[in-house]
C-alpha cells in the first residue's frame, strides 16, 4: 500500500484496469489518485465512464465504512 494510503482497490473498466489509491483523511478531506494498466485511456467512452464511476464509488462507500463515517461524502471531478 502507498504511503499513506487508507484503501487501494482495482476494478475493470473496459480492457484497462483502474487502480484507486485513497489517502487517509485528514482535516476531513481525503484525496485520491487513479493509476491505469496497461496504459492511461486517451479517453472515456460512455460505459467506460459509468464503470469508473461505480468502481470509485464503491471505493469511497468502502473508506467511509471503515472510518464510521455516518454521513454524505462530496465527490469534486476535475
Amino acid at each position: 500500500m502507498a504511503e499513506g494510503a487508507a484503501i487501494v482497490r482495482s476494478f475493470r473498466v473496459g480492457k484497462r484496469t483502474a487502480t484507486l489509491t485513497i489517502q487517509a483523511p485528514r482535516s476531513g478531506r481525503a484525496n485520491y489518485v487513479t493509476g491505469w494498466s496497461p496504459d492511461t485511456p486517451p479517453f472515456l467512452t460512455r460505459k467506460e465512464m459509468r464503470q469508473y464511476r461505480v468502481g470509485r464509488s464503491r471505493a469511497i462507500a468502502e473508506l467511509a465504512r471503515l472510518l464510521n463515517i455516518d454521513g454524505d461524502v462530496l465527490i469534486i471531478e476535475s
